[in-house]
Order: C-alpha cells, then structure tokens, then sequence
C-alpha cells in the first residue's frame, strides 16, 4: 500500500504495506501508548522468541485505534499516542496526544535478506537524557554519549536489558534475542543507533507522562514485576560452603540467641553429593547432609529444626539443561504432560520442595559462557538461546514452584535478560566494590527489574548501611565467616540495630513493592525518577530513593537534597533544599539517611523473623509537610491472592498548616485470608511544638507524662527532645472507622528583626543574646547540626569585625568559650564533666594558632554539650543503649537487674555498665532507681494505694517499697497519698 485518499479515518489495530524502496513493514498497537514496529524483506514476520514463549505479551488484544491515511503517510492513533509513518520509506515520527514530537527517525529502517541484521536510527535532541539498558555498565547512570552491547556476559554485563528511556517521554525496546549493539550519541551525538548482525527489526515505542508511566507501559509488555513473598524482603544468609546440616542448624540459633532478625539460611553448593552437578540427579551429600529415605520430612530433619526458629531453606543451583524442549512442548500440547513429555527440568526439584526448601539461588555457571556448536532442541543456536537462556530458567523455576505449592516462589539469579523482572531477584554477582553495585541496581530500576541486592559487606558500618536499605538484603559467606555474631561488639551492635530497622520497616518496603508489581516502579529508585527537571539528579551514583520517601546515602557523606523539607533520621534536624550538604553522622549511623517532607512511614514493632506473631500494632511514623498521603498494601504476604484483589489497602493523610498538623486514617479497604480481625495504630508526629490541644474524632485527649506510658486511658506524649508527640489508638471492639487526629499548635513567634541602626556595643550586646538563644534551643532539642550553625554565624560576624584588628579574635574565642560554659552551669553541670578533656583547651586560647582553629574548638566543645544533654535526656545515640532505655520504660513493673538485661541482649554486664554510664550519665542502678521511684510518685499522686504502687514499680514486698520510698523522697509513701 502506497498511498491513499487524502483524510480518510477508520478503525484498526496494524497496519502492514510495502515499502517503495524493498521490503515490508508492520505497525501494531501494542497498547494505548505503545507500538510495535517490525521490518521484513520477504512480507513475512517470523515470530520473536521472546513472544513465542510467552514472555514478551501485547495486551493490546482488540484494542483498535484510529487510522488516518493520506497520500503518503498515514497516522495510528491510540489515544495515548499517535504514531506517523511515512508509506514510501518508514521514516516514523512518535508524538503524544497533544501533538507534541517525542522523538523521528533519522533514516529509514534496514534490514538485510533473511534474517542477515538491522538497524535502526533515532534523532537525539540536545537536551535528552537517557536512561536503561539494565545491567551493562557500572560506572553511570545516565546513557547518553555511550555505548552498550547487549549480550549477557560475565561480571561486565550480567543482565542487558535493551530497553532504553528518553527524558523527552519516549522509549524503545528491542525485541531481538540475538547479540546487538545500542549507540546513544557515542558516535554522533544527535543520534541513537540500534544494529546487529543477525535478526531482523522488531521493536516496540512507547510514550509516557515521564519515567513512572514509561516503565508502566515498558511493564505491560515485558511483565509487571513478581511480588516476592513477604519474607524474602528480610535478611537472607548463606553459610559457609562446607557447612554441615547441624553447624547450619547452629548459625541459624546464633541469629536468634543474638536478637538479630533473620528469614532464610541458604545453603551453598557444598550441600550436594557432586560438587557442580549441573545435572537433574541431583542428592543431598551423604556425610554432612544425611537426610534417611524412609522419613526425610518432619519436624526431625534439620530443615524442620529451622522451620521451628522461623527459617526458610534456598538451595544454590546449577543448570546446563536443554529447556527449550519442555517450552516447545508446552506450545504443542497446551501444557499437556503425558509418558512422552520431555522431563521439565524442575520435576527432579519437587522432592527437595517436598522436605521444606523454600527458596533457589541459580548461579551464572554455564549461563554465561558461550556454546558455538550446541544445538538445541527447538532448532535454535547459541545466536539465538544465549540471551534468552536465563529467562527461560527463571521462567520454568518460577512455573514448577507456584504449580507445586501455591506460593510465590523466591528465586534470584545474577544472568537475565528481557523479562527477568516477572519470575526472579537478582544479586549484583561480582563487583569491584559495593559502590559499583548500586549503580548497577540503580539502572536496573530504570530498566523496570525491581528486586536487586547484593552481597552485604558486614565488616563495615557502611557496608551494612547500604546492606539493609536495598530491596531486600543478603549475606553470602561463601568461604568465610560472614556471620554477624562473629563482629567485633560495636560493628555487631550497629548490625542488630540496622536489621531491626530494616524489620521494623518492612510495612513501608512491602507497600513499595505492592507499587512495583502494579506499575513496574521500582523500589530503590534513582533520583531522576522523583526529580526529573532537577539536573543535579541526573547521574547521581551515590544516593537513591528507598521507596517514595526516604533518602539514602552510601558511603559517602555528602548528599543533594532537592527541593523540598527534608528530615535527617538519625537526629531530627530539618533542612531545605535544594542544597548538598554535608552530613556528620552520629556513631550508630553507617551513612546518610533522610526522610521527605510528607512523609509516613508505617512500620512494624520488633521481631526476629516475618509471621513471628500477627501484626496487630503498626506505628505510623509522621513528618508533615504541606498535604500528603500513604497507602499501605497488606495481603497474606505467600500466595497469589494478591492477582486476585485479596489485598488491605489503607490510605493516611496528613496535613500540615501553621495552626495545625492533622493526621486521617482511613479503614482498610478490602481483605485477605489471615487478616487481622483489628488494628491499633500508634502515631509518631514530628510537629515544631508542644500542642495546645490534640483530638481524636473531635474528643480532646489528656496529655500524659513521658512515664509512665498508660494502660487504659488513651492520652497523648510530647519529647521536647524529638519533637514529637506520641499517641497509641487502639481499635474498637466492633466495626472499623475513620481516624482523625488533629493537633492544635501554638502560634510560631517570627524572627525579631530591627530596622534601626544599633551601636556596635548594643549589636555586640544583641548578638551574644542572639547567640545563646539560638545555641540553647538547639542543645535543648539535641540537634547538633543547628548548634553548630548558629555558632558558625555567630563567629563569622565576629571575625569579620576582627578582620583588620590583629589578634582580637582571640578575645571572641574567649567569649565563645564563656557564653558556652555559661550554658552548663546555668542547668547546675560540672564543665568539666560536660567538655571533658577540651575543658582546660578553654583557659588556654593563646595556644589556638589561627581562627580556623578556634572555630574548631568552639565547635567541638559545642558537640559535647548537645552531647552531655543526650545523656541526661536519656536519648542515647548507641542502638543498644536505646534499646536498654525502652526495655525499661516497657518492664519497668520487673526487677530488673544488670545482669539480667545482659544476659537477654547478649552482652558482657560490664560492657554494658560502661556503655550505660558513658551514654546516660548515670550507673545502670542509679538511672533505674530513679525511674522507679518517680513512677511511684506519679501512681501514688494519681490516687493508687501503696501496695498498687509497689506492684507496678516491680517491689514484691510492699514493706521494703515503703522504706525505699521514704529513704528517697524524704515521706512515707502513704502521705503522697493523703
């Protein structure tokens, strides 16, 4: 079809006609914003590999869409979309609904005869970015200027995907197996070139309102994402390879008797009878996994010891199996199996699931290496399979897994390919470091593949900083000792806390997971996802997004916030972009971690292991900026309900104005089987002051005091030193409703400024008080970033007054030092106690030798008074003194002792003494009688009898609470009472 009749309109879904200068071509639409272009020099068009079996779809179906013909060109289109086709050559021009050109050819298509190749070539404007290509580059982000081959190659290209994404709002995926090349303006910079040497042209263009809604469309074609069961997204840890079935046994209750979360134990290739046995006879070795043929399941083997702890068994594989014929089968005889089926390579595995594995890791083995001469059983050479290969056994584990069980299979690879997203995770496989693994998981989130780790360094801070903030975590020994209990004290400490946060986290992960099979967002997003016109984020490799909302930084303490509030989690400090900034963690900090304006982070109390106990409490942690809301996703967490609608979602809002921050909790809409019949929320709100008044539904709440936490009566907290107020709803009995709760907040008092000239005595004057002022509320609240800047402003106006007076900055060193000390003594703190050593560096400023570092020390003895108040507040910045400190504040009807304590977190007592008294200020006795005796204050004060009091305090004997009471306070217990 050459031509036409001018303006003519009708309905269709393809289009296919002859070209004048040879050849054909074929237009179809694949969806409302997507299209498939094909070229054939014979008018035949040979289905792609990637169609045949099932992994490629076009979900178009019996879309149609307008056809607009003219005499040479004529236009399809799908309401999202509008393609232009020139009828002489195929010169294409993509444009979106509103008229707008996303991208043109730059020459006709070609294809050679038979097969013999393709290229294609697209116009680049100067402004494009690009973004894609999976995993075949660990260097950068952005793609152009570069060039990639797209086959799967060990360690340099684990998983090409040969998707590429366009700043402009357009995309291109090729639908080749075959070995080809992608040039995005390597060799001319306005061009992107798609050519390889065997294959014909077979793509899809796709339009969309930025990345999210391109990787949506990429995703209808190649798949949405699998949701991996709930567990997976713990902590996964692979044993020595040598292991035995009871030292297996042994790590597993290490995790356990160390309080250090954990799902699944994997199992290298040291559990099989031959070493590498790529075959499917495949047995557990005799001597150190002896599993008796007559009774291999139960709660006997050493696979049901672990399931009694909570764990799960993967398995390591290797595989070198033909699977094309069980894939040409399933084709021929619609899935069929009968005594003449070619053996599925997942059956020799259906016993090993029997016994309990839950999990398989597919190793690259064979993968990856090249078969020149292999021919394959669906008539296919090494050109064709060597791409496709790892999908396929990804595609078939997947397959075999769900029809045996039910459940959703947890399988991860580091080969892929097109498609991998919809049946595996993937591991990062070798790297120079872990900084090559992130940008390697960064671009195979713009590639639409979600579920991607690597191996967690546990020997560094930021090794686990990074280990635990990915979509999900794994530590993989191989021939080591990568066992967190074997970490030196403080590294194991800062390990338990990151992976209870990760647990802690999980609600938040799992709802960014929820999204990601739904629309192919993935769950550690690069920058330019969230912040596409901000050109700093183009090609950060430093930081991403963890879900929608917070910010991660590895290994590096310099981050880009963009425009926006955002909060540092690990001290509450607020900052406004866009800005970088330069981070100063505390010392249980393994790397820069913030959280957006907006933000609620629902997550779950503590547990060693996913399903431990039903989840009937989930805090909501708040950080209002402007109007903002979450949806958290909830399902049973192992089956494919979820496909079928059986999900709770539940929707929270949060609004922030200067009179009030409201928080509405919607009920959870829809169901699922295990559901739970109730749920209690308790909300932790950043707010900028105390309320004057909070309310739930329109009832106003008592506040309550920071201890003790209620019983009955509900009431609200507020920590001056977090600034946040705490509140715990519990669920009615019948019915679930709408929660609303709203805090009134006092009016924010404007920064005083004066526009009369002062003296330079009365400004010096105005500018100490200025100072003191600001470096006290900043101390009172804790937050050392704010106490160092107000400081940094206050000595930069001081040595610019200075600048031509000699030494007279030595003399605004001594005053700093003074307006500092005066801050300790004011509250009664011996300086000497609070600035330590540097408190003699005071009385001694003629050794300072310049301003810097006089700045320096008045910024160190700065540190040590936010420092010293930590201590006091009870806010301790280690992991396991918090955890002390909560412990306390929930068992405090207990009597505690050192001893005790230590030995449930698995420490030496007087480790934990040392601890305790460096980071509170006070002996663990001293600090725990304190509270004791001021709970019992409070109870007898609020009307309890003695022997109540005595109770709840932890005293068994009511006549020793009353001597100790008095010895105390100075009364007998009973004249609190009257």
């Amino acid at each position: 079809m050459a031509g036409g009749t001018d303006g003519v309109e009708e309905m269709g879904t393809s289009l296919q006609f002859e070209l004048a200068g040879g050849g054909w071509m074929r237009v179809d639409l694949a969806a409302a914003g997507a299209f498939r272009v094909r070229l054939s020099d014979d008018g035949t068009f040979a289905e792609s590999p990637l169609n045949r079996y099932g992994i490629l779809r076009d979900p178009g179906g019996e879309m149609r869409c307008a056809v607009r013909r003219s005499r040479d060109t004529v236009e399809l289109d799908g309401g999202k979309a509008i393609l232009a086709v020139d009828l002489r050559d195929g010169n294409m021009r993509l444009r979106d609904a509103a008229g707008t050109e996303l991208t043109r050819t730059a020459e006709p298509f070609r294809c050679g005869p038979s097969g013999g190749g393709f290229r294609a070539r697209f116009a680049l404007a100067a402004e494009e970015n690009l973004y894609g290509l999976g995993d075949v580059t660990r260097e950068r982000l952005q793609k152009r200027g570069t060039r990639a081959e797209m086959r799967v190659t060990n360690i340099s290209a684990y998983v090409p995907i040969p998707f590429v994404m366009s700043s402009r709002g357009w995309a291109l995926l090729t639908n080749t197996t075959h070995r080809h090349t992608f040039d995005l303006g390597a060799a001319e910079s306005d061009r992107l070139l798609v050519e390889g040497q065997t294959g014909r042209l077979d793509c899809y263009l796709f339009a969309g309102n930025g990345f999210g809604e391109l990787l949506d469309g990429y995703t209808e074609i190649a798949g949405k994402p699998a949701l991996l069961p709930i567990w997976a997204y713990g902590l996964t840890f692979i044993g020595h390879d040598t292991l035995n079935a009871r030292e297996v046994v042994d790590d597993a209750l290490r995790f356990r008797l160390e309080g250090i979360p954990c799902d699944m134990m994997g199992l290298a290739g040291g559990w099989m009878e031959r070493r590498y046995d790529h075959s499917t006879e495949k047995a557990w070795h005799p001597d150190r996994f002896y599993m008796p043929k007559s009774i291999s399941t139960g709660p006997h083997t050493f696979i049901g010891a672990l399931q009694s702890h909570g764990f799960k068994l993967n398995l390591l594989l290797y595989c070198d199996y033909d699977l094309s014929a069980y894939e040409e089968y399933r084709l021929r005889d619609g899935g069929r199996e009968d005594g003449e089926a070619p053996e599925p390579w997942y059956a020799h595995l259906r016993p090993f699931v029997e016994q309990g594995v839950a999990s398989f890791k597919l190793i690259g083995s064979r993968q990856l290496q090249r078969h020149p001469d292999r021919q394959w059983a669906n008539g296919m050479r090494d050109a064709d399979m060597h791409n496709l290969y790892p999908v396929l056994l990804a595609k078939q584990m997947f397959d075999g897994f769900a029809e045996q069980t039910g459940k959703r299979p947890m399988l991860y690879t580091i080969a892929g390919y097109t498609g991998i997203q919809r049946y595996a995770a993937t591991c990062a496989g070798q790297s120079g470091n872990d900084r090559e693994a992130l940008v390697s998981m960064l671009n195979h989130g713009m590639s639409g593949h979600v579920h991607t780790t690597c191996d967690m360094f546990i020997h560094t801070k930021e090794g686990i900083h990074f280990g635990f903030l990915q979509p999900w975590s794994q530590i993989n020994s191989w021939a080591y000792f990568r066992h967190p209990a074997f970490l030196e004290d403080g590294v194991r400490e800062l390990f338990k806390a990151y992976a209870r946060l990760r647990y802690r986290l999980l609600p938040y992960i799992y709802s960014a997971a929820h999204v990601a099979a739904r629309t192919g967002m993935p769950i550690l997003r690069a920058m330019p996802l969230h912040f596409p016109d901000d050109p700093t984020c183009d090609d950060l490799l430093h930081q991403y997004m963890l879900g929608p909302s917070m910010l991660v930084g590895v290994y590096t303490d310099c981050v880009y916030l963009p425009a926006g509030r955002w909060f540092d989690y690990w001290t509450g400090e607020t900052h406004e972009g866009p800005k970088r900034l330069d981070c100063r963690l505390p010392a249980g900090a393994g790397g820069p971690l913030f959280v957006r304006g907006g933000a609620i982070l629902p997550m779950w109390p503590d547990t060693d292991y996913v399903g431990q106990s039903p989840v009937t409490l989930v805090a909501l942690d708040i950080y209002p900026h402007g109007s903002s809301e979450f949806t958290m996703y909830e399902d049973d967490g192992v089956t494919f309900g979820y496909k079928k609608g059986e999900v709770a979602a539940t929707v929270i809002h949060c609004e922030e104005t200067a009179e009030y921050v409201k928080v509405r909790i919607e009920p959870r809409c829809g169901t699922y089987v295990g559901m739970p019949a109730k749920r209690d929320y308790e909300l932790i709100v950043r707010v900028r002051d105390k309320p004057s008044r909070l309310s739930l539904n329109g009832v106003r709440l008592p506040e309550r005091p920071k201890r003790p936490k209620p019983d009955t009566a509900p009431g609200w907290q507020f920590d001056r030193m977090r600034g946040t107020v705490r509140l715990l709803i519990e669920a009615a009995e019948e019915g679930e409703a709408q929660l609303c709760v709203e805090a009134l907040l006092p009016p924010a008092v404007p920064a005083a400024a004066s526009k009369r000239a002062k003296p330079p005595t009365e400004r010096k004057a105005a500018s100490a008080e200025q100072f003191e002022k600001r470096l006290e509320a900043a101390w009172q609240a804790g937050r050392r970033a704010e106490a160092a800047d107000a400081l940094r402003q206050w000595w930069t106006s001081r040595s610019g007054q200075a600048a031509s007076a000699g030494d007279e900055w030595r003399m605004h060193l001594l005053e700093g030092c003074l307006l500092l000390a005066r801050q300790a003594s004011q509250n009664g703190w011996p300086a000497a106690d609070v600035f330590g050593a540097d408190y003699t560096a005071m009385f001694n400023v003629q050794a300072i030798a310049d301003q810097k570092q006089g700045l320096a020390l008045l910024e160190t003895l700065a540190d040590h008074l936010v420092g010293y108040v930590h201590r006091l507040s009870g806010s301790a910045e280690h992991p396991l003194i918090r955890e002390v400190l909560q412990m306390l504040e929930r068992e405090l009807d207990q009597a505690l002792s050192l001893n005790e304590v230590a030995e449930r977190l698995h420490v030496h007592p007087s480790h934990l003494s040392r601890l305790f008294k460096r980071e509170v200020g006070q002996p663990f006795s001293e600090y725990v009688w304190k509270l004791k005796m001021e709970l019992g204050k409070t109870l007898l004060e609020n009307g309890l009898k003695v022997y109540e009091a005595a109770a709840k305090t932890g005293f068994k004997d009511v006549s020793y609470f009353s001597r100790v009471f008095r010895k105390y306070w100075g009364v007998p217990p009973v004249e609190l009472r009257r």
